[in-house]
């Protein structure tokens, strides 16, 4: 990651460059307050200066059991 910024429970990541089909994963160590079963909003994928190329990706659905 090149950058990033967290604002209105955001997220944010930029990096400089990713190939053609380059899949990259990221580990986070989160805290949690409330268990239960929970829907991510959609996350998107582009260009800097190019936002109307969107890839769009589906939220995830996490199970937090406490």
């Amino acid at each position: 990651i090149a950058y990033y910024e967290i604002f209105d429970n955001y997220l944010v990541c930029y990096w400089r460059g990713m190939g053609a089909k380059e899949t990259r994963r990221i580990s986070l160590d989160l805290k949690v307050d409330v268990p239960g079963t929970y829907q991510g909003k959609a996350g998107a994928g582009y260009f800097y200066y190019q936002p109307e190329d969107k890839y769009w990706q589906a939220g995830e659905t996490v199970e937090i059991i406490p």
